[in-house]
């Protein structure tokens, strides 16, 4: 019995994030400007139970959801729209994780900056990166 030398290895770990994390990715995504090339945010919903939160973009953290449309389909008079709430966060950072190491890292190291916010918003958009 040999071994192999080349053996891989796929190791699956969970990982705690916290709301404050996810707070601070969508401030980079929404705050800072990067993706705002190719999207519009056209709506938002809030369904609060008790608690306002301090910043419209948690509104997803709340049991709320922002409305997106990108520039392609709002310039061709498109009725597409994309929904940023839990359920998207959830995909859009088990995508990250899963799929796209580097930025996984840079968020988990705290090293993330716009374009970590930016790919982290079109995999809970669109489950991939379409735009850069």
């Amino acid at each position: 019995m040999g071994y192999s030398k080349n053996m891989n290895i796929e190791i699956t770990t969970k990982v705690q994030v916290t709301s404050e994390r996810i707070s601070n990715l969508l401030c980079t995504a929404l705050d800072a400007g990067v993706g705002s090339s190719w999207y519009w945010i056209g709506n938002y919903t809030k369904r609060y139970p008790d608690t306002i939160p301090e910043y419209w973009h948690d509104i997803p953290l709340y049991g709320g959801c922002i409305m997106f449309q990108t520039v392609d389909d709002f310039d061709d008079d498109i009725d597409m729209w994309y929904t940023l709430d839990e359920k998207s966060i959830k995909k859009g950072l088990n995508l990250m994780a899963s799929k796209h190491n580097r930025h996984w890292q840079d968020f988990i190291n705290e090293n993330g900056d716009g374009e970590t916010g930016d790919v982290f918003l079109q995999l809970c958009l669109f489950g991939k990166i379409v735009y850069g």
